[in-house]
């Protein structure tokens, strides 16, 4: 953070707006902290800057807290702030756009007021409170461990991560056997952990100590085609989420990649409970809504575990489904492979101008976005197109992309699943198709990895019912049962 000062006392914080940004952030309607952004010129650095303030604020607050933020400051840079909020599932109260100009901006932590000098005011009125100096607050930083059996690999992601104030590599591990000793002492709050490595693997790493210590896991391992099911099969086991290992050449571009990652793993919740999969229902649905329904899912960090389950307790005979994971592009065909084994329906990834029928789910492939469309030529009348656009929300593909063409094309006839993961993507789809007709759920807290999705889906007003994730299969069928209410204009012509 360019500042690096965060005030949550009752005195008066001053700055001026040629500074920078003033955030106020918001934790359950109380002022949780004050930082003044130094000037940005680009959106990375907003992200930078964003990253480490939630980072700095989750050290003493709770993972799931939903926060806010009122942002003070010139346009441009308000702007850019703004987006990266919504990225890091920090929900904008209020915006003030101003001026880049030298007026005092006075702040008091305790209530959340701001005041602003008067443009040809060179000196506060008589009645301005009396500035105090922002003292820095004591933040315990995010303890990680390194588990890689490359010693250059363990450099150069403690070089990476250490850049990172909110940040602290507390030890690193080249030989899993030294494993349990060093998770005994350092108790980190994260383990970035490789899948190959001598005497134990990624896999028997998880399965033998995630049960006693419980550690959220980032995998930072190769991910190929020909590796795809040790990675999902490590999921399974209890970890959060992965990342493609970096060339060293590619390194330094996937730096910011590789500590975002960390952070928003350091507050994920392990539940191991779920871990078995779930019985399959073969209750058969009311034919009528299944030719009038189309379900759409969004998932990111956790998802693929939180997808398997809710597929797993759908009805054999399914209306069309159409998932958006984000997911790497070589990962997202295995993904596919592995659910089509698992479920009575078949699942596979999906290809450009695919029919949408019934029986059959379709996972967007990585690397490209999902989006649905009129065709009269199918039996159906609708199809997907894949496409190869500019990522949205800084995902590709986006769950975004998807909600948007259902809620254009369907309105009522069709269900919106938002599960578990970081940011927004989504939560606007959502709201479209909410306010298009369709009936929406978002897996509740206590059963996300990563509440950031679905609470922000929630916040925007676009959801019906909010399920724990056990729960939410259970609805659809209740859904998929009901009599058929929807007008014939919002029906699928199948």
């Amino acid at each position: 953070m360019s500042s690096a000062r965060i005030s949550k006392g009752t005195g008066f914080v001053q700055t001026r707006l040629s500074d920078g940004v003033l955030i106020l952030v918001f934790c359950a309607k109380e002022v949780c902290g004050v930082v003044v952004v130094k000037r940005i010129d680009h959106d990375a650095g907003a992200r930078a800057e964003i990253r480490a303030l939630k980072g700095a604020l989750l050290a003493e607050i709770p993972a799931s807290s939903f926060l806010e933020a009122k942002l003070v400051g010139p346009a441009g840079m308000v702007s850019r702030l703004k987006t990266a909020c919504s990225e890091f599932g920090i929900s904008i109260r209020s915006e003030f756009e101003t001026d880049a100009g030298n007026q005092k901006i006075f702040c008091q932590p305790g209530n959340g007021r701001v005041l602003i000098e008067q443009a040809a005011t060179a000196k506060p009125a008589p009645s301005a409170p009396t500035p105090v100096p922002v003292s820095p607050v004591a933040t315990r930083k995010t303890k990680v461990l390194i588990v890689d059996d490359s010693k250059t690999m363990l450099k150069v992601l403690t070089k990476i991560l250490s850049k990172d104030p909110n940040i602290e590599v507390i030890g690193t591990v080249q030989d899993p056997l030294d494993l349990e000793h060093v998770l005994k002492e350092k108790k980190p709050d994260v383990m970035t952990l490789d899948m190959y490595m001598p005497h134990l693997d990624g896999c028997q790493v998880l399965e033998r100590f995630l049960p006693i210590y419980k550690i959220p896991t980032l995998l930072i391992t190769s991910i190929s085609r020909r590796e795809a099911p040790e990675i999902l099969r490590a999921l399974e086991l209890g970890a959060i989420d992965y990342i493609p290992k970096p060339g060293m050449d590619q390194m330094q571009a996937a730096g910011d990649l590789i500590i975002e990652k960390v952070l928003s793993v350091s507050g994920a919740k392990i539940n191991l409970s779920n871990r078995k999969p779930r019985r399959i229902r073969t209750q058969a649905c009311n034919p009528e809504v299944l030719k009038s329904t189309l379900i759409a899912f969004g998932s990111s960090t956790g998802g693929t575990e939180a997808l398997k389950e809710v597929l797993l307790g759908l009805p054999a005979e399914i209306p069309p489904i159409l998932c958006v994971q984000h997911i790497p592009p070589v990962f997202s065909a295995a993904f596919a492979e592995r659910l089509n084994q698992l479920c009575p329906f078949e699942v596979r990834e999906a290809k450009d101008l695919d029919e949408v029928r019934e029986g059959l789910v379709l996972i967007a492939p990585g690397g490209f976005h999902m989006a649905l469309e009129p065709h009269r030529g199918s039996s159906t009348g609708f199809r997907v197109r894949i496409l190869d656009q500019e990522p949205v929300n800084r995902h590709k593909p986006s769950v975004d992309v998807l909600f948007d063409s259902v809620a254009s094309h369907l309105g009522g006839s069709a269900i919106g699943v938002i599960l578990t993961g970081m940011g927004a993507d989504g939560a606007k789809g959502m709201l479209n198709m909410h306010k298009a007709g369709a009936r929406t759920i978002a897996q509740d807290e206590k059963t996300c990895a990563v509440f950031g999705m679905p609470r922000e889906a929630i916040r925007l007003g676009g959801v019906t019912e909010i399920r724990p994730l056990d729960g939410i299969s259970e609805k659809i069928e209740e859904w998929l049962n009901e009599t058929p209410c929807l007008s014939q204009a919002n029906q699928i012509k199948f």
